[in-house]
């Protein structure tokens, strides 16, 4: 029976190069090395898969019907098409144990992938290519003998998952379904669709976790690709542009914002994208390849490095005399790498910042010089970014209510001087670090919160063992929006060592662009420092007691679950 399950072991011993070539006919040619599946299947042997169980798909089963259908109509013959569904499990299983898929632990189906190899008529032959249409594979787990458990990842913070229901067909009319919680991937077949179908597919069946995954003939209706009057590969039609990316956006209900860093060069891409990942926003970054290609990869997270050096040694070795945003650090400075999927080399890679950092190379034939005099290649740069926002309300960019932070910060501290006012004990080593020469940066972490999670977050209690009152809540949270800015501030240490902070900034999100910085001024909402909150009361600052009085624990949102050091 088709729905029969075949059961192959892949413990060690058992070889996952010729895994790929049995079920990937390029690589078996060899054509081509399908680096997605080599990625997978090193995601399996670490995460400790034990049984890969197989079943033989037909172009006219539900779930690739579709995607046949458009190669044919591609190419306008009945081309060959071979399908397989993998199905990765924790367990090891012998092939008379199918009916123990029933009783299996729910979180122990790591993986799920359909391959898709299809023929090519190149110059009068037939070559084979092989793509991962679709996959679910789980948050990486370490399999830990040791431990006798499995671990999460060190420093690993995956913002953008979601959380998958697959069917397994464990025997004769009966099916199992797992739920796994980890993220979509999938890779461009380089015919009907290309790598902006499958960011776009990525990037939104891991925002919405829906039944039934967005396809790329989803994508391709939107835009009008039907591959007979409109086809990827002739004329102009190279791929996907930024305007039908963001169409597809706007058609499944998604709002956005698309930011050019070639236009403003002194950006630095990774900061300002950090604080849209660490809000749960998901990017799809662009960037540019050899020659004048392009690339696009979805952002699913980031890991941190506590151990930085840069962020303290930077300006202590370098800055004489520190302007005002020379004495604070945003938290991006101790992001190292982006998580990412990347449709040809597979999923939760790690991209170094310094990467895709805008930088001089030297290359001929180009027409824009370097300081030195050489032509620059500006390639393996990113260029821009496509940002999926919660809501349209979202306005307000995030570096303003970080930069507002810093400027109400002082404007707070000098009401308190003049109205000779003691400052807390933490506040008093937030002055000494800024102020001493050379400064001790302030760490800023600014991000997206809603008010019902900004709640939750008040549960817990300070350093010294002090909890929010019911009447502390109440008051903290009476003026926030719905949505809003929250700048986290804390010193270097707390930030590395306890995850902790000292002081809370809010900010709308829903303003229009600022015509002058003052605007600032009117647009905070309050200010909550160590056994305090302060608020604008005309032109003065309205202070209220708090109960909290030591530094306290960063928010953390539920899905976040990571070892960290």
């Amino acid at each position: 029976m088709r729905d029969t399950l075949v059961l192959r072991p892949v413990t060690p011993g058992n070889s996952f190069f010729s895994f790929i070539s049995d079920h990937c006919k390029d690589e078996a040619a060899g054509v081509d090395i399908n680096r997605s599946c080599h990625r997978l299947c090193t995601l399996m042997r670490k995460m400790g898969a034990k049984t890969a169980a197989i079943r033989a798909l037909t172009p006219l089963d539900a779930e690739v019907k579709e995607e046949c259908l458009a190669l044919r109509t591609y190419y306008d013959e009945e081309i060959p098409i071979e399908i397989s569904k993998i199905f990765f499990f924790y367990d090891q299983l012998l092939e008379a144990e199918a009916h123990q898929l029933e009783t299996i632990d729910g979180d122990h189906l790591l993986a799920v992938a359909t391959i898709i190899n299809f023929e090519r008529p190149i110059n009068g032959a037939n070559l084979p290519k092989s793509y991962i249409y679709s996959a679910t594979v789980a948050v990486p787990l370490v399999d830990s003998p040791l431990h006798c458990r499995r671990l999460p990842l060190l420093n690993n913070y995956l913002h953008i998952a979601g959380h998958f229901s697959c069917g397994v067909p464990c025997c004769e009319n009966k099916t199992r379904q797992f739920m796994v919680k980890g993220t979509f991937f999938c890779q461009q077949n380089g015919v009907t669709s290309v790598c902006a179908h499958s960011a776009l597919r990525m990037t939104i069946n891991n925002m919405v976790s829906p039944s039934i995954p967005i396809s790329s003939e989803d994508i391709n209706r939107v835009v009008g690709i039907d591959h007979v009057s409109d086809k990827i590969g002739f004329g102009d039609r190279k791929g996907l542009s930024v305007k039908e990316m963001t169409k597809v956006c706007r058609h499944f209900g998604l709002s956005y914002i698309v930011k050019n860093f070639g236009r403003e060069p002194t950006l630095a891409y990774n900061d300002y994208i950090y604080k849209y990942i660490e809000s749960r926003c998901p990017v799809i970054l662009g960037f540019s390849t050899k020659g004048s290609s392009h690339h696009v990869v979805p952002i699913l997270g980031h890991t941190l490095n506590t151990d930085m050096w840069r962020p303290e040694a930077e300006p202590a070795y370098t800055i004489e005399e520190a302007s005002r945003f020379e004495r604070y650090k945003s938290a991006s400075a101790w992001v190292d790498h982006f998580l990412i999927n990347d449709d040809n080399f597979g999923m939760y890679f790690c991209m170094p910042v310094e990467s895709l950092k805008n930088r001089d190379r030297v290359k001929p034939k180009s027409g824009t010089k370097t300081k030195g005099g050489h032509d620059a290649d500006q390639s393996f740069t990113a260029e821009l970014a496509v940002i999926v926002l919660p809501s349209a309300s979202v306005t307000t960019a995030p570096w303003e209510p970080e930069w507002a932070s810093i400027k109400i910060l002082e404007k707070t501290l000098a009401f308190l001087q003049v109205h000779d006012i003691a400052f807390d004990h933490w506040t008093e080593r937030i002055v000494s670090s800024i102020l001493v020469t050379p400064p001790r940066p302030l760490v800023l972490r600014t991000f997206l919160v809603r008010k019902q999670e900004y709640s939750e977050s008040l549960c817990v209690k300070d350093f010294e063992g002090n909890e929010f009152t019911p009447e502390d809540k109440e008051l903290l949270l009476a003026n926030l929006p719905e949505l809003f800015w929250l700048s986290e501030m804390t010193l270097p240490d707390l930030y590395t060592a306890n995850k902790t902070k000292i002081i809370d900034f809010y900010y709308g999100c829903n303003y229009p662009a600022l015509k002058e910085f003052k605007e600032i001024e009117d647009r905070w909402i309050q200010i909550r420092f160590p056994g305090a909150l302060f608020r604008q009361q005309g032109a003065e600052l309205r202070s209220e007691a708090l109960s909290v009085k030591s530094h306290y624990p960063l928010l953390r949102f539920k899905s976040d679950t990571t070892l960290e050091w």
